[in-house]
């Protein structure tokens, strides 16, 4: 008999449209470390089960109980492997690398679980979130799935943060509204279910907020954020303390209006009072000050606090940051693209404030691309010609700059319009 070091489990329902690329990506996986694959079918009326059926080496039909955690200990207990992972069909492993290394140098020998990044695209299909998410487990007696909904692994011992990523879709269903309301509606009486027994469970209370206020009842998802704020504030060094703090900014944010943005500032600066030591969490916080200030027309506080954010993004990523709550907070920026995000909006804010040598270098920061980088050194030229009263000189790199990358023709123009006496570029 061989023996297995992976299984990796699935449940599955009419997910014909995204299976077979999902199952396709895990190959390179499969094909390097011994494994197997179980695909549970909760009642498909499509092709899922015979798609599941080509590639899985144990398939099951299962009855569909309102319970993803039940569904999901099916495949866990059919599970022959020293370690197990699950992974949802609308999910595909992009990069698995460090996930292969991890098992066939041994590494997996010293934890108990380990972690990758899912990144979440969004609704227009390019920008993402990116949250490390506990997927993999040594396989115990004692190892099970909980929750209703949101299901989890509670992980007793080391947990190994991988650098491999998967590509998550869900949330690009959000351009359907009708997928995109059906999930969320399929959730809420599971939530509500987990509430009824544990009323003070925080990530609870968290999943029903962020629900509601997804389907647009944001006096609902206020009930749950205030109650989780009550319990939150009894301790401000919980893991789950953050992420209230941030539900409640973003429930201001979206009112949209400079009350209320002012009522968002206010609760940021009321969490860093009580969380003066800065960790992963105020990456958010910063962006999302920045971006309260930036509609306030307040640009200055806006750039800011961008920089801030693009900063502690930077410490994250070398290591330096304190990243312990990731796990169950998570962030929306804590990736290269939000360390790019952040510069551009940085760029943006000093261009309001007419300070566009800081804005070049914001701009150059926000970006891989060639033609950014061109544009940045021709603008600078422009400027420094622009100070030494050399117009023709000036505009000669205007125009170059303007070929290499002519998105921001507008702000090279008022560039050379508002600031003939610009300081030399550094």
């Amino acid at each position: 008999m061989i023996n297995l070091t992976l299984s990796i489990g699935m449940i599955v329902k009419n997910e014909s449209r995204h299976l077979k690329n999902c199952l396709t990506a895990l190959k390179p996986l499969m094909n390097a470390v011994k494994s197997e694959l179980i695909i549970a079918d909760t009642g498909s009326v499509d092709d899922t089960l015979k798609i599941a059926k080509e590639f899985a080496n144990k398939t099951m039909e299962i009855p569909w109980n309102n319970d993803f955690s039940e569904a999901r200990n099916h495949t866990l207990r059919a599970a022959k492997g020293e370690w197990f992972m699950f992974i949802d069909a609308d999910e595909y492993l992009e990069d698995s690398a460090d996930l292969i290394k991890f098992f066939t140098s041994g590494q997996y020998k010293k934890y108990h679980g380990a972690t990758y990044q899912v990144r979440n695209y969004l609704s227009d299909g390019i920008s993402f979130n990116s949250p490390l998410v506990l997927r993999l487990c040594k396989i115990t007696k004692d190892i099970r799935f909980d929750g209703y909904v949101h299901e989890s692994l509670t992980i007793q011992g080391p947990i190994c943060d991988l650098n491999s990523h998967a590509r998550h879709h869900g949330y690009t269903d959000a351009a359907d509204p009708d997928i995109f309301n059906r999930k969320h509606k399929r959730n809420l009486p599971l939530l509500h279910k987990a509430h009824d027994e544990n009323p003070n469970d925080l990530n609870i209370l968290k999943l029903l907020a962020k629900s509601y206020n997804s389907l647009g009842e944001p006096k609902k998802a206020k009930e749950y954020i205030d109650k989780g704020m009550s319990l939150a504030l009894a301790d401000s060094t919980h893991e789950m303390f953050p992420a209230f703090y941030r539900l409640l900014v973003e429930y201001n944010m979206k009112l949209a209006t400079d009350e209320s943005r002012r009522a968002a500032l206010s609760v940021i600066s009321e969490f860093f009072s009580r969380r003066q030591k800065l960790s992963v969490s105020a990456i958010d916080m910063y962006a999302d000050k920045g971006e309260c200030h930036f509609n306030l027309k307040e640009y200055k506080e806006a750039a800011e606090a961008f920089d801030k954010s693009y900063e502690l993004i930077k410490q994250y990523l070398s290591g330096k940051l304190d990243a312990a709550e990731i796990h169950a907070v998570g962030t929306i920026n804590s990736n290269e693209s939000g360390l790019w995000m952040m510069a551009e909006l940085a760029y943006e804010s000093y261009v309001k404030l007419g300070d566009f040598i800081t804005a070049l270098e914001r701009l150059a920061l926000s970006s891989t691309s060639e033609s950014v980088k061109e544009f940045v050194s021709h603008a600078k030229k422009a400027l420094e010609y622009n100070r030494q009263n050399d117009k023709t000189a000036a505009m000669k790199q205007v125009k170059a700059a303007i070929k290499a990358d002519s998105r921001y023709t507008r702000v090279i123009m008022s560039a050379i319009k508002m600031n003939p006496t610009s300081p030399a570029p550094s």
